[in-house]
C-alpha cells in the first residue's frame, strides 16, 4: 500500500468507525427515550408520558373520555401476600387493560394501584360503562386477580380540550373517591346489619 493511500484508509475507517459509534449512540438514545416512557413492570405509559400522548389523540378525535381507576384492597395483598405477589397482579392488571382496550386508546399506570385511561371519541357514558363492565369482567375472569378478590373503582371526566387535562384527571379522581367512599360505605353496613 502506497503512503499516499494508507492515510485516505485510515482516515476512511476512522470515519466508518465514528458513524458505527453515532448509530449505536443514537439507537441507544432511541431506546432509552421509549425505556423511560414505559412503566417496566406493566409496560402501560408512565404518568409523565400519558399527558402526551392524550394530547396526540385528542388532536385526531376532538375530545374522549378521561378514567382513572384504583384497585380496591390491594394493600391487603401488599400487607399479606408481599410485594412480590402485588407486582404480579399489577403486571396482570396492566395485560388486561392492554388487551381489552381499543389500539389507539392510551393507558398509563400512574403509581402504585392507579392507573389512567383516554377513551379517544367515547364520550357517552353508556359506551364508557361498557367499556369499564368488559374491563371488569376480565379481571373477575382471570385466575390472578379473583383469588385475591380485587375489584377496581373508577371515576370519568369527559375531555374537550388538551389544556383541560388536568382538570379532567382531577373531576375523573373524584367521582372514583366518591365511588369507592360509597362502597366501602355499603360494605360497612352491610356487615352491621349481617351481625
Amino acid at each position: 500500500m502506497s503512503d499516499l493511500v494508507r492515510p485516505i484508509l485510515e482516515d476512511l475507517a476512522a470515519r466508518m468507525q465514528f458513524q458505527a459509534e453515532a448509530e449505536s449512540i443514537g439507537q441507544a438514545f432511541v431506546r432509552l427515550k421509549r425505556e423511560s416512557r414505559i412503566d417496566q413492570l406493566t409496560g402501560l405509559l408512565r404518568r409523565e408520558s400519558f399527558a402526551e400522548d392524550v394530547r396526540d389523540r385528542l388532536s385526531d378525535s376532538r375530545r374522549g373520555t378521561i378514567v382513572v381507576i384504583d384497585l380496591n384492597d390491594f394493600k391487603r395483598v401488599n400487607d399479606t401476600l408481599g410485594h412480590a405477589e402485588g407486582d404480579r397482579i399489577i403486571a396482570r392488571v396492566g395485560a388486561i387493560l392492554t388487551t381489552c382496550l381499543r389500539a389507539y386508546d392510551v393507558a398509563a399506570r400512574f403509581g402504585g394501584d392507579e392507573f389512567a385511561l383516554f377513551l379517544p371519541g367515547l364520550v357517552q357514558q353508556s359506551k364508557v360503562s361498557s367499556v369499564l363492565d368488559r374491563l371488569q369482567m376480565h379481571m373477575l375472569d382471570d385466575a390472578e386477580i379473583s383469588s385475591h378478590d380485587i375489584s377496581f373503582s373508577w371515576g370519568t371526566s369527559v375531555l374537550v380540550a388538551a389544556h383541560d387535562l388536568n382538570k379532567a384527571l382531577q373531576a375523573a379522581d373524584l367521582e372514583m373517591i366518591r365511588q369507592k367512599a360509597e362502597r366501602h360505605r355499603r360494605a360497612t353496613f352491610m356487615h352491621q346489619v349481617h351481625r
